[in-house]
């Protein structure tokens, strides 16, 4: 029990009732909750990714939802666990550690998240506010995402843990980053070019000098710095691979969805084959035009070195600039080919898988586009701050001035010339009249006899020299005399085509430095490379001739050959003048730009001018034929209103379709239709039903619509050709029958009758069947006669409808209709290129070619000119054993047995007058020279012989000749043995020697008359102009002519040259403007060549003015050496 100590204080202790410490215990439980709510927003989190997270792929779709499912037991635990205590909410996690650990689900999660996040992209550059933000935006980039997508929600699973995530790839705006390089150069890219300004007519205007920055010869220059810095950059070529990428998706399911593919792939794997064959085809064609153009410029630029190594080139004259332009040119070509071999090297990768394919695809694909946007872009900066600037040209003032003083310095030194020599020739008189020396006419007086001077006096002669019947088929004849002419110019043009190529090209074509003495040629698409022998025999060759044209005495009377590659050679001709005479905006020739001027020789101009005078003879030749169709065609238009007007039942076979015997061809000029042709046409229209049977109102044997018959004795040909058999017998191989005998062509005839069975089957008599087999059962055949086309009814009627129209046509063309029908176009070929109009007027008028001969005297050289012809004629037709026809007058019939020998024996006395008059014993004489006029008529003939065969020359003596030939004696025998009949006949129509066309050597025959030279260029050039540069002896401009038919009476001439100015470069006068009257007092047509040749003259005097001035400049300024 308890003890109590005595005398102790008894101790109480003061106890106090326990207060909690509220403050601690709520931050204890706050910071519990914090990690709850933690824990369990991050379970819930987890929760949501696993229930909710974006997906594309189904079979993860699936594959969550089946983890969902599984997971609603674990949910329910976890849910009365204390989610503050960190070991439950790992618990908790793990519970969604499976979903996690899926690795196709994890990436399908990226992935699509990764998507989403590149199209907001793509959407916020289309609708930035920013314009070059928004220029970032483009359809292929979106595309190429929803594509690429759609692959990784398509393929296998293994694929998919393996896909990468896409960016969205801008838009490469090639434009603006070149624009962006180019424009933060410094200095920056340009280009300053002088040139003279330009007429409306696109001849130079040297009266402005024009000053271009920039342009077209900047593109080069700045291609280079943009492909060197952009075909690398990854932006590009990126946004370039996109684009291909897209290309091939859009072309793989559109051609899935309209069933040519089963699938997408192989649609992607065609459009790649595809791609890669056109991109090859392309990129061989570059690669052999790149190859030889820089073969060519190479070749160019070596000559151009060795010439300024020879000749020295001043700096900054016009040839620096072909210099330097084709240095240039080279390297953009050489660039431009080794960015095709890249291509080329690509495409020559073997083919592999779909992967593969499709990658060298794209490559190739990227690699093309990018070099054309990056061209024109170079184009578009070449065009930025582009600007031309006029100033006046100071030279043109002391053009001005120039030729004032050229005039009066021209004015002084023909008075010095005249003093001088005048008293050079009174010093010559006294000797002459000593006999101490010979005149100047006597020296030249044989060498002008022979001398052809340039152009005769061309006159209209009368009917004997006309070939125009009015009977006749002027149609025809102008036909046949426009195909005798092409095939004459189509053997020059082969000539002449050669003879450039020698002349161009002396070595031939060039390999390794080295001439082949090979040259090349195109023919029907083909190049043909060989020697000259070579290229002569293949452009030779005719089209052979027919056993039966060559028997028929007419068609070779008249025949032409006709040249297998006559297209060619005009095309190549066309093309070989183009190289040898086309200038530069200066005037000077193209061609020294690419084998400098070291190949203009005599040799080459002569070349050049006689190829120029070619081209205008065929193009005239053709442009001419058109124009008499056309001609033709609208007459036809008369003619046929008077025909119907005549006969009515043409307006009925008119109505009832029949065509016009006039069809256009397919440059729309109306052509006459050959009788046979125009038969075939009406029956092939019939057969058609496209016209119908036009019943005349009497029985013409066939009144059926459509010209059927009963099939009795229908006469057939059978066409066939022979063969030797095996065993040496002659064979025929048979082709179709035809209801028209073919001429030329071997067949047989036969007559049938044509049955019809009951199945409707038409055959021959002989080709009858007991029956046949009609499904499967045997049917015997019944026929009856059947219709056949009546072909001769038909071609009857054709034959009749063109004999009344084309009978009404060339009365029309010969004058023979009505006046009150209007005008009637008309003429003949050789009408219309001598310029006249196309006039029945015209048509009764010859040509006669006219001199004035005199031994004695220089002036009148064109006599002595016809006069050496005849005598050549003479000589030609004696060696053929052929003697010509001598008549005296013109009042009498050209008979061929009523040759004079009064009148040989008369210009046989002349001709040993003309010989003694040019030796020198005979100059003191006081005899008469034979002087006279003489005359070339290419036709000519009886007036009533429509059909002439024989040309002649015509001499016309002066009367005090035939006075001088007075022997003395009395009566008839007084006039040199002429009967005094004969000497008045000789006063009125001299004397007349006669040949046969077929041997006429006369460069002006009939056969070979293109008509006046001038009047041919003009006719044959556009708008009747002919414009013409002159160069001087090195190729460079001396100036220019341009002449103009106003109509047949009258021509304008305008011209102006060009002066050399220091430094290299040419300036031009300004145009000076002449009028060409032709009219009898001028010499008709010969004023236009009288005009012509002294321009010419006037030019190349300048040129070799130039050539003096250029040569002091080079002597003082140029530098050689390469």
């Amino acid at each position: 029990m308890a003890t109590y100590v005595p005398g102790s204080e008894t101790y109480l202790p003061d106890i106090k009732p326990f207060t909690p410490d509220y403050k601690f215990l709520s931050a204890v439980l706050d910071v519990r909750q914090d990690k709850y709510n933690t824990n369990w927003q991050a379970t819930n989190d987890v929760y949501n990714k696993v229930v909710y997270a974006d997906m594309s792929r189904k079979d993860t779709n699936e594959q969550r939802e089946q983890y969902v499912n599984n997971l609603t037991p674990s949910l329910e635990k976890i849910s009365g666990m204390d989610l503050s205590l960190a070991q439950n909410a790992q618990s908790a996690k793990a519970v969604f550690a499976p979903f996690f650990e899926d690795k196709l689900i994890v990436r399908d999660i990226v992935k699509t998240a990764n998507y989403r996040d590149q199209m907001k992209l793509a959407e916020r550059y289309k609708n930035s506010p920013d314009a070059d933000r928004r220029k970032l935006w483009h359809r292929d980039g979106v595309t190429a995402l929803q594509y690429r997508m759609e692959d990784f929600i398509n393929m296998d699973a293994q694929d998919a843990l393996n896909a990468p995530s896409y960016n969205y790839v801008p838009e490469a705006n090639i434009m603006a980053l070149s624009e962006e390089i180019l424009g933060k150069m410094k200095p920056p890219l340009k280009l300053k070019v002088d040139h003279f300004g330009v007429n409306s007519d696109g001849s130079p205007n040297t009266d402005w000098i024009v000053t271009d920055v920039n342009g077209e010869k900047l593109v080069g220059p700045a291609l280079q710095i943009i492909r060197n810095q952009l075909q690398q950059d990854p932006r590009v070529v990126d946004s370039y691979q996109v684009k291909a990428y897209v290309a091939s998706m859009d072309f793989g399911k559109a051609k899935q969805a309209d069933g040519t593919f089963a699938t997408v792939d192989e649609g992607r794997m065609a459009w790649a084959v595809e791609t890669l064959t056109r991109v090859q085809e392309n990129n061989v064609i570059r690669l052999t035009q790149g190859a030889n153009d820089l073969r060519k410029l190479n070749n160019i630029n070596v000559r151009w070195q060795n010439y300024k190594a020879t000749n020295g080139i001043i700096p900054g004259s016009d040839e620096d600039k072909m210099l330097n332009e084709n240095m240039s040119a080279y390297e953009k070509i050489k660039m431009q080919m080794q960015q095709d071999q890249k291509i080329a090297t690509i495409i020559d990768t073997p083919p592999g898988d779909l992967k593969s394919t499709l990658s060298t695809a794209y490559q190739v694909l990227m690699l093309t586009n990018m070099n054309k946007d990056m061209l024109d872009a170079a184009k578009s900066y070449s065009m930025r701050d582009m600007e031309s600037t006029f100033r006046v040209n100071p030279y043109a003032k002391m053009d001005k001035q120039y030729k004032y003083d050229m005039r009066k310095e021209a004015t002084r030194s023909q008075n010095n010339l005249f003093r001088d020599s005048e008293n050079d020739r009174r010093a010559r008189k006294l000797a002459e009249d000593k006999g101490e020396v010979l005149s100047k006419e006597e020296k030249t007086k044989e060498a002008l006899l022979r001398k052809a001077l340039e152009k005769p006096n061309v006159e209209r002669g009368d009917s004997k020299t006309i070939e125009f019947d009015k009977k006749g088929d002027l149609y025809k004849d102008e036909a046949l005399d426009f195909s005798n002419k092409s095939s004459k110019l189509t053997k020059v043009q082969a000539d002449q085509i050669l003879s450039s190529l020698r002349q161009v090209d002396p070595m031939g074509e060039i390999v390794d430095k080295k001439g082949t003495y090979k040259w090349s040629i195109e023919l029907d698409g083909k190049k043909v490379t060989g020697d000259m022998a070579m290229l002569e025999k293949v452009l030779y060759s005719k089209v052979p001739l027919t056993d039966e044209q060559a028997a028929d005495e007419d068609f070779m009377a008249a025949y032409q050959p006709e040249y297998i590659y006559q297209e060619d050679i005009d095309r190549i001709h066309d093309e070989r003048v183009e190289l040898m005479t086309s200038v530069d905006n200066n005037g000077a020739l193209n061609i020294i730009k690419s084998h400098t001027s070291e190949i203009i020789n005599n040799e080459f101009s002569s070349l050049s001018t006689q190829m120029e005078n070619t081209q205008e003879n065929v193009n005239t030749l053709v442009m001419t034929h058109s124009n008499m169709l056309a001609a033709y065609g609208r007459s036809s238009v008369k003619t046929n209103i008077e025909a119907e007007k005549n006969n009515k039942e043409l307006i009925g076979f008119k109505e009832n379709g029949y065509p016009s015997i006039f069809q256009e061809n397919e440059s729309g000029v109306p052509i006459r239709l050959g009788k046979e042709e125009y038969a075939d046409l009406v029956e092939n229209l019939a057969k058609e039903r496209k016209l119908t049977n036009y019943n005349r109102g009497y029985n013409d044997g066939n009144d059926d619509e459509y010209y059927m018959k009963e099939g009795r004795n229908v006469i057939e040909y059978f066409n066939y050709e022979e063969y030797k058999r095996p065993d040496g017998r002659i064979g025929r191989r048979q082709s179709k029958s035809s209801p028209n005998k073919k001429e030329g062509v071997k067949n047989y005839k036969i007559s049938t009758t044509y049955y019809t069975d009951q199945f409707g089957e038409k055959v021959r008599a002989q080709d009858r069947k007991m029956s046949k087999i009609v499904n499967d059962k045997e049917v015997k055949l019944n026929y009856t006669v059947a219709k056949v086309f009546d072909s001769r009814n038909a071609r009857a009627d054709a034959n009749f409808i063109y004999d009344s129209y084309n009978n009404s046509f060339k009365d029309g063309l010969n004058g023979k209709l009505s006046d009150e029908i209007g005008i009637i176009e008309t003429g003949t070929l050789n009408s219309a290129l001598q310029g006249l109009d196309n006039t029945v007027g015209n048509l009764t008028l010859g040509t006669l070619y006219k001199g004035d001969f005199n031994p004695n005297s220089i002036n009148e050289g064109q006599g002595a000119v016809i006069y050496t012809q005849l005598l050549d004629q003479m000589a030609y037709s004696n060696s053929l054993g052929i003697k010509p026809n001598f008549y005296i007058g013109d009042e009498q019939d050209f008979d061929n047995d009523d040759t004079s020998p009064e009148a040989e024996a008369f210009m046989d006395m002349v001709r040993q007058d003309v010989i003694a008059d040019m030796q020198s014993a005979n100059k003191k004489s006081t005899r008469t020279s034979a002087r006279g006029e003489l005359f070339y008529a290419p036709v000519y003939g009886n007036a009533e012989d429509m059909d002439k065969s024989t040309m002649a020359y015509i001499f016309k003596p002066t009367e005090d000749y035939v006075a001088s030939k007075n022997k003395g004696g009395s009566g008839e025998s007084q006039w040199a043995g002429l009967k005094e009949a004969n000497r008045r006949k000789i006063l009125n129509g001299g004397i007349t020697i006669m040949f046969n066309q077929k041997d006429d050597i006369n460069p002006r025959k009939a056969t070979d008359n293109f008509g006046n030279s001038v009047v041919a260029k003009v006719m044959g050039s556009p708008n009747q102009t002919y414009i013409k540069s002159i160069q001087d002896t090195a190729g460079n401009p001396a100036g220019n002519y341009s002449i103009s038919r106003i109509n047949q009476n009258s021509y304008v001439m305008n011209y102006q040259y060009s002066t050399y100015q220091e430094g290299g470069t040419y300036i031009s006068s300004v145009p000076m403007v002449k009028e060409i009257p032709i009219i009898r007092e001028t010499g008709g047509f010969k004023a236009l060549n009288v005009n012509e040749d002294g321009i010419i003259v006037t030019i190349k005097q300048q040129g070799l003015f130039n050539e003096a001035l250029k040569k002091k400049d080079k002597s003082l300024n140029s530098v050689k050496g390469k």
